[in-house]
């Protein structure tokens, strides 16, 4: 088994005891056993228009570029970094469909491809995981990209 194997089934093994000692709540509304119920998902800061089209400033090749939430709200923050840095896998999905719901409601077709933000390999042996390339998997399949 690697190294990185390993440190994902010990982060696994201590957020599965700590959960039983600590029960998960929502981020949003503190209710028992889920950390985002769906009153709360449906209340996420969601940003609209989610399509900001660039002219000349833009990089080459960068058309455009789509947001789902606003990262400053506190409830979005601590989202993304307790799947960050946490390890919170189970948060992957409702963020994940935010993006769905995004990429959905822009005048732009679907994407051709869908990539993952490279994660340094320091970075992926602490975390055991990248999560950018975990949404970056499940867009693409929830899209059939």
């Amino acid at each position: 088994m690697s190294n990185q194997g390993l440190v994902h089934i010990l982060k696994t093994t201590y957020h599965v005891f700590l959960d039983t000692l600590f029960p998960c709540r929502c981020y949003g509304c503190g209710v028992y056993d889920t950390f985002l119920c769906d009153s709360c998902f449906k209340l996420l800061p969601r940003r609209s228009p989610v399509t900001t089209f660039f002219e000349s400033s833009a990089p080459p090749g960068l058309d455009s570029l789509t947001s789902a939430l606003f990262f400053r709200a506190p409830i979005v923050s601590a989202l993304i970094h307790d799947f960050k840095f946490r390890g919170i896998e189970t948060l992957l999905i409702p963020l994940t469909q935010t993006l769905i719901e995004a990429v959905e409601h822009t005048p732009l077709p679907l994407p051709h491809i869908i990539t993952a933000v490279p994660l340094h390999p320091r970075r992926l042996r602490d975390r055991g995981y990248n999560q950018s390339a975990l949404i970056a998997t499940t867009l693409a399949l929830k899209l059939n990209t």
